[in-house]
């Protein structure tokens, strides 16, 4: 029986301020959010010819930095909770400007697309990195992901929006599925 009941301890959270029980669907609900506005802003690019570039990313950046700024707004005190909570609504909110002062930044010294996109991905590979160390230990495969994307991206310039795609996208979708998994 003790042995029983130190097998569920060790899997119990030590600290009820890092329990992603506690907000996982607020933080759920952030995730699904981003992903549909980044759908979206996909949509609208493919419906409204815009030419993709760096110009169409920033506004990409922009829109899914202001949805997430709008859901955090609806959902803070659900989400400030715990420290689970408050470190991945700041995690999302910092990656995503980030990105957006980068390729801000990439405008104004006309960065050629392709070193946006391989930049880009290495952001991500740091957010990943990072999330590893505060939050989960399995991002760190998603900044390894997104580390052979911007790789492949950079030695491979034609090969860069199917790798962005796969390696942002694709670590995005495997972070929200992720979060819907233990309801």
């Amino acid at each position: 029986m003790e042995a029983l009941l130190a097998a569920i301890e060790r899997h119990l959270p030590r600290d009820p301020e890092l329990d992603p029980s506690v907000v996982r669907h607020d933080v759920a609900i952030l995730r699904l959010a981003v992903l549909l506005a980044g759908a979206i802003a996909g949509l609208l690019i493919a419906a409204v010819p815009l030419p993709l570039g760096t110009p169409t990313l920033t506004l990409v950046s922009a829109t899914i930095l202001a949805t997430e700024l709008a859901v955090i707004g609806v959902r803070w005190r659900s989400l400030a909770r715990n420290t689970f909570g408050r470190r991945s609504a700041a995690i999302l909110v910092a990656a995503t400007g980030a990105i957006l002062i980068h390729r801000v930044l990439a405008l104004a010294m006309e960065t050629s697309f392709a070193q946006v996109l391989v930049a880009d991905l290495l952001l991500l590979s740091l957010v990943y990195g990072f999330a590893a160390v505060i939050v989960h230990r399995w991002t760190a495969s998603l900044a390894l992901v997104t580390i052979g994307a911007a790789t492949l991206g950079a030695c491979f310039p034609e090969a860069v929006v199917p790798a962005f795609v796969v390696g942002s996208l694709g670590a995005f979708l495997v972070v929200t599925v992720a979060a819907f998994r233990r309801w």
